[in-house]
């Protein structure tokens, strides 16, 4: 499980992890082991996106660091775990599935890439999670990429159903269009317009913003490729 994981791993250097950290984990435990449901797995990774963030302003206001360090790989980590977690569960039991970040996918062409998070089945890759902290400065031409990026992939065995482009939250950015069939499936968005991580600068916090259901979500699009 997670938390016995992480706490034997970081004491093998020496350390000890964040109590955010900690705590997301035995929440992701509670969801493999059903004692809590898909909603309270995203409020959990919410939470912990909201406190890392907290964690990162509260330093920034010691030190007079006046540019945070990013939230782009806490968002690709905690996304790691909510999909282990969600494997770990009964519902996959038996599909020898694997969850990794940033492992190579060798292509045809000699070439690679790297998804953010990647399910993979006996070292054959089956399902990607790209994961955005938001679209504000790629808002005209995230869809170009999104395209570009299932052509590489279907080209190279991947189901499109596996390809899901995960955003943490709408601000900045107009959303995805409601009229198009890939907006809840492929295309999901963690939390609405007006929040931010810890909810900084009058922000709602992700875990008060949450758009419902897109951790269920990710777990119909698994189980619609296995």
């Amino acid at each position: 499980m997670f938390k016995k994981r992480i706490l034997k791993n970081y004491r093998k250097f020496g350390i000890e992890p964040s109590s955010e950290l900690l705590e997301y984990a035995t929440f992701c435990d509670k969801y493999s082991e059903d004692l809590i449901d898909s909603a309270g797995l995203q409020h959990a990774l919410c939470t912990y996106l909201d406190k890392v963030s907290l964690r990162h302003q509260a330093l920034s206001e010691s030190i007079n660091r006046y540019k945070e360090p990013p939230m782009a790989d806490t968002f690709t980590e905690s996304v790691n775990m909510a999909v282990g977690a969600i494997l770990n569960n009964d519902l996959f039991k038996g599909c020898q599935l694997t969850v990794s970040s940033e492992k190579n996918f060798a292509m045809k062409d000699g070439k690679y890439l790297k998804p953010d998070v990647g399910i993979w089945r006996k070292n054959i890759l089956i399902f990607t999670v790209e994961c955005k902290t938001n679209l504000g400065y790629d808002r005209g031409s995230w869809k170009t990429h999104f395209e570009n990026k299932t052509n590489k992939y279907t080209k190279n065995g991947i189901k499109p159903e596996g390809i899901t482009w995960l955003v943490a939250t709408e601000s900045n950015w107009a959303g995805f269009p409601s009229n198009d069939p890939r907006t809840g499936t492929n295309w999901l968005c963690l939390c609405h317009r007006g929040s931010w991580f810890g909810g900084k600068n009058n922000s709602s916090k992700l875990s008060e913003s949450m758009n419902p259901g897109v951790v269920e979500s990710i777990i119909n699009s698994i189980v619609s490729v296995i």
